[in-house]
């Protein structure tokens, strides 16, 4: 998202499109064992697909400050049930994970101790480390927080860009529109909550995208419309409230999202005094939180997972790339269902114009093979057959006026840029103490988390085999 989950903008994409049918999802999906990366099926990729796309896909620039979907607004919903697996005290099913994602919250933030952070501390010397979460490509808010939670990749989820076009349900997809955020027909695979509550157990998500729509016909058990303005310490609180309640009516799997420090680095960089700020904003939150864990006796059995969506690399004006210097900005509005959309003929043309802008713009036009970044963002029919994205640092805007507005921080770029890499902390009882952890791709949470909660995954893309060293 980028600053706020519902109130991010874009006005540096492009895209070329022709209406048309089309399935609005990916290839079925099964894990390998070796490794979790599973091969498409053929026949189904994007070059069947019968609309053609151009995205320009680079880090967005935000326009901050916009109001989010339902301020003041906040619904929960429980179900009178108890759970049919074993959730009293003693053995393996005792476990309960807090999932928290401290939004654009870069590795270094932490482990350069720039700020004093004693929640983190604390988490860190219960648990585990490491060096850092690689994200999915866009390394954007909607698709990585929805790749945590199912394990899949952003091609086999379908949460593909913060604001995308299906063709067949001739609809638009936009982090601002609740109507879309909250209709499962965007939302494919299955987010851990829904795995969680097919086998009895109860969960609750205070914010995270997808947690609004009834995937598979299923929300959590307690769930909240996004509200920016909710102060992080009434979150908190109401996780402590749902773990105060009896073993048999206790959610097991949590999950709850903060902003700060992805707004602060939009707004002034990832380098500035306002993100040491909300650096110790969301820091109290989680001190409150394990502090809270503490006064209910439940350190023996909650595992809180703090991890973040994407980092955030500095941008400024000195690297800008105007758009409608190189492509008609008729052809390749900032937001096509906004304007006549364009036919395939016009896409070699468009394709011609965008590589006179190497090489500060990467560029695929055919085939994915060459980036393994791109390799696993090509069989969607919301996927554009044509992607390019700027290399780290620069940014696209639509005219050479809106250059000078450049500033601040970015992301949304190539995954493999360390910028764009993502912390991640796990401490409770399942976790070794003290321990460190190479990097890795933030598809394997879901298998690790459902192995804490004792759960079967759903098919999905991580390997459960590549993580389980951090487990005690």
């Amino acid at each position: 998202m980028e600053v706020e989950l519902a109130g991010e903008t874009r006005d540096s994409t492009a895209l070329l499109s022709e209406k048309g049918k089309g399935k609005g999802k990916g290839n079925g999906r099964g894990p390998q064992e070796d490794g979790g990366v599973v091969a498409r099926e053929s026949g189904g990729g994007w070059m069947m697909a019968h609309r053609r796309w151009l995205i320009v896909a680079v880090a967005v620039v935000l326009v901050l400050g916009a109001s989010a979907v339902g301020v003041g607004v906040a619904v929960a919903h429980a179900r009178n049930k108890t759970s049919s697996a074993d959730p009293a005290d003693g053995g393996s099913g005792e476990h309960v994970v807090i999932l928290v994602s401290l939004d654009g919250f870069r590795p270094d933030y932490f482990t350069s101790q720039r700020v004093p952070t004693p929640g983190l501390d604390a988490l860190r010397a219960d648990g585990v480390l490491a060096e850092g979460m690689i994200p999915q490509f866009p390394s954007l808010t909607f698709p990585n927080h929805y790749s945590v939670v199912t394990g899949l990749h952003p091609e086999s989820h379908g949460i593909l860009e913060n604001d995308m076009y299906d063709p067949d349900l001739n609809a638009t997809f936009r982090i601002s529109n609740y109507a879309a955020v909250s209709n499962g027909a965007w939302w494919g695979g299955e987010p851990i909550w829904v795995t969680a509550i097919k086998v009895g157990y109860r969960a609750g998500v205070y914010f995270w995208p997808g947690s609004e729509a009834p995937i598979q016909g299923v929300r959590p058990d307690y769930y909240y419309r996004y509200n920016s303005s909710v102060p992080y310490p009434e979150r908190v609180e109401t996780l402590l409230g749902w773990l105060a309640q009896p073993p048999a009516t206790r959610p097991r799997f949590m999950g709850l999202y903060m902003s700060a420090v992805d707004t602060a680095g939009h707004y002034y960089g990832p380098d500035s005094s306002q993100v040491d700020a909300a650096i110790v904003r969301v820091d109290a939150a989680l001190h409150q939180l394990r502090e809270g864990v503490a006064r209910l006796g439940l350190l023996s059995k909650v595992n809180i997972v703090v991890l973040a969506d994407h980092g955030m690399t500095e941008v400024s004006s000195s690297r800008g790339l105007a758009l409608d210097n190189y492509v008609n900005v008729i052809d390749t509005p900032a937001h096509p269902v906004d304007e006549q959309l364009a036919s395939d003929a016009a896409v070699p043309t468009v394709r011609g114009h965008l590589l006179n802008l190497s090489p500060v713009l990467q560029f695929w036009p055919d085939t994915p093979a060459d980036d393994p970044a791109l390799v696993l963002f090509a069989d969607n029919i919301r996927i554009p057959p044509i992607v390019a994205f700027s290399s780290l640092g620069w940014k696209l805007v639509r005219t050479n006026a809106s250059i000078a507005n450049i500033g601040g921080g970015a992301h949304g770029y190539d995954p493999a840029n360390k910028d764009m890499h993502a912390l991640f902390i796990a401490s409770g009882p399942a976790f070794k103490s003290g321990a460190s952890f190479p990097e890795f791709s933030n598809i394997h949470v879901y298998p690790l988390l459902c192995k804490v909660l004792g759960l079967t995954p759903a098919p999905n893309n991580g390997s459960l085999a590549l993580v389980e060293g951090m487990l005690a």
